[in-house]
């Protein structure tokens, strides 16, 4: 049949310092892999792109605030602000009733340098909208 995939890969030979290669590179980077799959998940959902970006922008804000910023209620802000909170991308300081968010000093200079990286390859790169 068209467009079926084979079921295995089939290759002349192996070329096993090459997969040596590339397993020690793996192993080498895997801190750095763990935190960049964290950082995908925490960055995962739109909106928490948004929060994450007015907080780096702004700094400390409260649900109400980011409500009214993104046109969305605010319980669901506040649940998007949990889960970074329980992820410890963002901190929290209560003020009587209102709780304010800000990012976590050491988020700030990540989060800076994807925002960085996304303006300029946005500017280079097309990427179709859904």
């Amino acid at each position: 049949m068209a467009g079926v995939l084979p079921r295995a890969c089939r290759r002349a030979r192996v070329e096993w310092g090459r997969i040596r290669r590339g397993k020690a590179i793996l192993q080498k980077d895997s801190g750095m892999l763990a935190f960049s799959s964290e950082l995908v998940r925490v960055l995962g959902r739109d909106v928490r792109i948004r929060i994450l970006y007015l907080l780096l922008r702004m700094g400390e804000l409260c649900p109400c605030d980011l409500s009214d910023m993104l046109g969305m209620s605010v319980q669901a802000v506040s649940d998007h602000l949990t889960r970074l909170r329980d992820r410890g991308v963002v901190s929290t300081r209560r003020e009587g009733t209102i709780i304010y968010y800000s990012l976590k000093p050491e988020w700030e200079g990540v989060l800076r340098a994807f925002f960085r990286m996304a303006k300029q390859s946005s500017q280079k790169l097309q990427i179709a909208q859904p």
